[in-house]
Order: structure tokens, then sequence, then C-alpha cells
């Protein structure tokens, strides 16, 4: 952890991709799913504990998640309104609600069955919750200030849909089975799902921040984003788990996610724990000293800085912050990188640059 936060230190602010775990906030947790937060309170689903826990986040960390409601059946999805959170219970088609006023509550179920069909992630707009209708490929809302609610169809073209995110009056949701983000214009006369991203993996869970749409891809394993000022709506990585390049067993898992601020929370449900993240630092471009720069970029065999005066020590991170190579650099000296294997690398030099390059 010591090498990794020196890393992260190289970083200037400025764009988009993170590196791995920056800080634990809480870990044991029972297959982190979902994340909630509601003021200094991150609100936890653990589908494997089989219980809905929270952390203070303002608490020193790492920090013991406590629990707010146990024995439930594979709860997955969370949305918070007034004094309720109302949580879903997928395999029994069940939508229900504890009250957190109180220091013991006990389950109240809001709907059962009646249209629901494995119903996964929740979100407010008014009164009303919508919710992903997994197996119906639908997404439902049912008034929660109704004597009786009732569940009734908003959109019904979304295969498989999975996380869901209400922005303002605008409805994001994920495809998994389509890799897709759907968006649904909720003051439109008729609602209609519009394909808004492709390429978006196995989204779990959606979050937004100012312009930034997060996603947390469970197993692509990683968290990515997208820039909502871009047209393109280009679905770009932040955070990548996969750090061996292979598709078994999957390292990290991250199945949540939830920003606040400059922070952002990720659950990770195959390393049983949250984690936290700067959401300020960047390691897509490293720039302290224009007077040094990194050649030729890609590479396939060898790189060469040019601008230096002296001979300088340096050393190649990858991106999570472990040495791959060491030694001394003169300018214009070549670096074989022959047998790095393709992806990202950093190359720091001692008290001055630290240079991004791809190693193809």
């Amino acid at each position: 952890m010591k090498l990794l936060l020196q890393f992260l230190t190289l970083c200037i602010l400025l764009n988009t991709t993170y590196t791995k775990a920056q800080v634990d906030v809480s870990t044991n947790i029972g297959s982190p799913v979902q994340l909630k937060l509601n003021g200094n309170d991150l609100y936890i689903v653990e589908f494997g504990g089989e219980k809905i826990s929270k952390v203070d986040i303002t608490a020193s960390l790492p920090t013991t998640a406590t629990t707010i409601i146990g024995n439930l059946q594979g709860p997955v999805g969370m949305a918070i309104k007034g004094n309720f959170l109302y949580y879903s219970l997928p395999f029994l088609h069940t939508i229900a609600k504890i009250d957190l006023t109180l220091a013991n509550p006990t389950q109240i179920v809001v709907l059962a069955n009646e249209g629901l069909s494995i119903p996964y992630c929740l979100d407010f707009h008014g009164n009303d919750l919508y919710i992903a209708n997994y197996l119906n490929n639908e997404v439902l809302k049912i008034d929660v200030t109704a004597a009786t609610p009732t569940a009734t169809t908003v959109v019904s073209n979304i295969t498989s849909p999975y996380g869901l995110k209400i922005d303002g009056n605008d409805l994001y949701v994920s495809s998994v089975e389509d890799e897709k983000i759907y968006k649904v214009d909720l003051t439109a006369t008729t609602l209609t799902a519009t394909e808004y991203a492709t390429s978006s993996g196995y989204t779990t869970q959606i979050d937004v921040s100012g312009n930034k749409i997060y996603l947390a891809q469970y197993f692509d394993e990683t968290v990515s984003t997208i820039d909502m000022t871009d047209t393109t709506h280009t679905v770009s990585t932040l955070l990548s788990y996969d750090t061996d390049n292979a598709t078994d067993p999957l390292e990290g898992g991250p199945y949540g996610v939830a920003i606040n601020g400059n922070d952002m929370y990720v659950a990770e449900l195959v390393n049983g724990k949250i984690s936290k993240h700067s959401t300020t630092l960047s390691i897509n471009e490293f720039t302290y000293n224009s007077n040094t720069s990194l050649y030729p970029n890609p590479s396939r065999e060898e790189i060469k800085i040019k601008g230096l005066t002296t001979t300088e020590k340096y050393n190649i991170y990858n991106t999570i912050g472990q040495v791959i190579m060491s030694g001394n650099i003169t300018n214009n000296k070549s670096i074989n990188v022959r047998n790095l294997k393709s992806g990202v690398y950093f190359l720091k030099i001692e008290n001055k640059n630290t240079l991004k390059f791809i190693k193809e």
C-alpha cells in the first residue's frame, strides 16, 4: 500500500484514469453489490452477508461496517427516500423497506410478485420508485405514497436491465445482455429508451456526478466513465482490477460505485471490501516539465528520453504501482521494453517527470 500511495502522488490532477484501490474503507464485507450515500453514511448491500450495513465515511479508515438489517434473502438494489431505505430481493420478486430512524428496523414489504420478475437496481424520481425488472426486460415504477402500490411499465425494450440511475429528469439504465446504456427522458409525453452508449460491459451499478456517468462493470473488472458533454458518449476505463489480462479468475469484481465530491467508493465483491479512490487523481497524462519527452510512443521494442542533460535514475511502473524496471538513463539512450506485456506503463525520472507510454 505504501508503494501504491507513493506512485499515486506522481499523478497530475488532470483527466480520467485511476489506479487500483487507494484506501480500504471497510473489509470483511459479505459480497458487497450496491452502495448508496446518505449524508456521511455509506450504505452497503451485502448479497453474501444477507444484510444491509453502513459505514461513516468521516471515520478513521478502515472502519467496521454496522449492520442495519440482517437475514435478508439475496438483497441487491437500494434507494433512499426520506427516512426509508428501499431494497430489492430479486429471487423473492419483492421490494421491501425499512425505517432508518429505528434502532432495530424490521422489514416492511412494499410489493411482492405482482409484475416483479428479478428486480435489481432502484432509484427515485419524486415519489416514484423506478425498478430494473430484469427478466421481463423492462423498467417499472411504483408510487410509494399510494395506499396500495402498484407496478406500472415505464419502458419495455431493454434486454436484461440491471443498473439504474436517475439524474434530474433523465433515467439511465444498463443492459448487461447488450452491453449498452439506455436513456429515458422522464418528461417526454411518450417514454422511450434510446441507446446512449455502447460497449458498456456488464454494468451492475450506475452513478452520476457533475457531467460524468460512472459505471461499475463486474465481469469486465473495471469502473468506467462517460463524459456527458462528449456527444460520442464513449465509455472510458478509469479503474481496472484485471492486472494480468486474464478473463478468469476475477481479481476484484467491482459491483457497486458511489461518488461523493472527489471521492469514488467501489464495492469489490470478490475482495469482500469497500475501497475509496480520489477522483482528482489522474494517470492519463503526466507533465511536470515540458523539457523532457518519451519516444516512440506507443513502442514495441525500445523507448528513449529526450531533453535530459545528465544521467538520471528511472523506474517503470505498471498501472497498480509496482516497479517493473529500474536503471539509469541519459539523453536519447534506449531502454529495452521488448519483454514487457502489452499495456500502459509509467516511467518516473527521479526528481523529474513521470511519462506515460504504451507497450504494444
